[in-house]
């Protein structure tokens, strides 16, 4: 009976995580926030320790009124414990479109510290796919931190007309300068959906 009781506890232990892992999956279904991508990528310092480029952004993002808002989060890190003289996170957000019928414009826009980056382009008309509107914004360290990191934050992508078939990628240019070395390390990573 002990044995029995046992294996009953540990499915339902089993049967919850399993629930717990779906709902973050699958968000909770109030229009919000539902999957995620996020890799990395990491290269050898001189020295010792990496530069590590990080990304991380949501696949659906919120909906309303022909626009999208995409959460998303990047950072530049070194490991080591030689003198940092300069970090930098260089990212870019991309996207493209399903041509339609008729031509449609399409309008990006990811806030930076202290403006709103904005670009606008027409998608022509036509059939295939093709490039709409890329930001680029940087953020660099020359204190001696470690870490160059933009925190949680979002952008929006708008069309005028619907357009639900849209790529959008999120790509991160890490770059890193130590003390005592003229090198200039780097390490670059990309997740997208739709391209």
């Amino acid at each position: 009976m002990k044995n029995k009781k046992g294996i009953q506890r540990i499915s339902t232990i089993l049967a919850a995580l399993f629930a717990l892992a779906i709902f973050q999956i699958i968000g909770s279904g109030c229009g919000g926030i539902t999957q995620h991508a996020s890799d990395r990528d990491s290269n050898s310092v001189t020295g010792g320790g990496q530069i590590i480029s990080f990304v991380e952004k949501h696949l659906n993002g919120t909906f309303g009124n022909n626009s999208v808002v995409i959460p998303y989060r990047v950072f530049s890190e070194y490991t080591g414990s030689v003198s940092v003289q300069e970090i930098t996170a260089v990212w870019t957000v991309s996207t493209n479109f399903q041509r339609q019928s008729s031509p449609f414009t399409a309008t990006l826009v990811v806030p930076g510290r202290d403006r709103e980056h904005r670009d606008v382009r027409t998608i022509p008309a036509g059939t295939g796919r093709t490039n709409g509107p890329t930001v680029t914004l940087s953020l660099s360290n020359t204190n001696g931190v470690n870490l160059a990191s933009w925190p949680s934050n979002t952008f929006t992508v708008s069309t005028s007309t619907h357009s639900g078939n849209q790529g959008r990628s999120l790509r991160n240019q890490a770059s890193l300068r130590i003390a005592g070395n003229a090198t200039t390390f780097r390490a670059d990573v990309t997740v997208r959906n739709g391209f």
